[in-house]
């Protein structure tokens, strides 16, 4: 029996000892591909095309307009945009990428010139809560 195999057994028998439920988390060649794609993007450069060009579908996106005020997670895009697109009520497009199993990353953009320029981007671990 190889080592890989002994640690394996190891582990279960003290899962089973300790009463827990192991959990085995499968990550695709293609999903780890995608998630170095985002790693090594730098996200100052992008418009929404080529952030989806480069790192495929977000897993969530949202539009909103801009105001004074914003949630925390938000707080910062007022300034970055700047006054005149905080009383105009701009349209903001955030998308949400996973950069790998434990973190995760929102980029914003404004609309410019009739394309969705970088404005802004966030990398979080996936477990908080805003």
């Amino acid at each position: 029996m190889d080592g890989q195999k002994r640690r394996m057994i190891r582990r279960l028998v003290c899962y089973a000892l300790l009463g827990l439920t192991p959990v085995l988390v499968v990550t695709t060649a293609k999903e780890i591909s995608a998630m170095s794609a985002i790693q090594d993007t730098d996200p100052t450069s992008l418009t929404w095309t080529t952030a989806r060009g480069r790192m495929g579908a977000p897993s969530e996106t949202e539009d909103f307009p801009l105001m004074p005020e914003l949630p925390e997670f938000r707080n910062a895009l007022p300034d970055l945009a700047g006054p005149d697109a905080v009383a105009s009520r701009e349209i903001v497009r955030e998308a949400t990428w996973p950069i790998s199993d434990t973190h995760n990353r929102t980029i914003w953009f404004q609309n410019r010139n009739d394309a969705w320029v970088y404005l802004h981007h966030f990398d979080w671990k996936n477990d908080l809560e805003f």
